[in-house]
């Protein structure tokens, strides 16, 4: 579906490499599984139109040819997904047990 480049970034906000890969990873994190007629790349490809585009539900409905409620239950659970994973990819560069000597010398306001 989103084979081409312009048209993955364009609905997508990514390059087709950066969307396989994400997909990838959660095949091989075990923490998606495809559904009867819901494959992982389509789950991931509609959590991420409605976030990168600011759709609704009924604009993704559209796009994807599937009911609402089908919708609404693959953008929650790979948005649940999504935000498991920040906790592995984003970490702070410091250790926050350190504070600075300005802050710690600092007489306050």
């Amino acid at each position: 579906m989103y084979e081409e480049p312009d048209t993955c970034k364009e609905q997508l906000r990514m390059t087709p490499e950066c969307f396989v890969q994400l997909v990838n990873l959660f095949i091989n994190r075990g923490s998606l599984e495809d559904g009867r007629k819901v494959k992982i790349p389509e789950q991931v490809a509609m959590c991420l139109f409605i976030l990168a585009r600011g759709a609704s539900y009924r604009d993704a409905k559209d796009k994807f040819r599937r009911g609402i409620a089908v919708v609404q239950h693959y953008h929650a659970r790979v948005l649940q997904e999504l935000v498991k994973l920040s906790a592995d990819v984003i970490r702070p560069y410091q250790d926050f047990n350190v504070v600075p000597t300005q802050i710690t010398n600092s007489k306050g306001r």
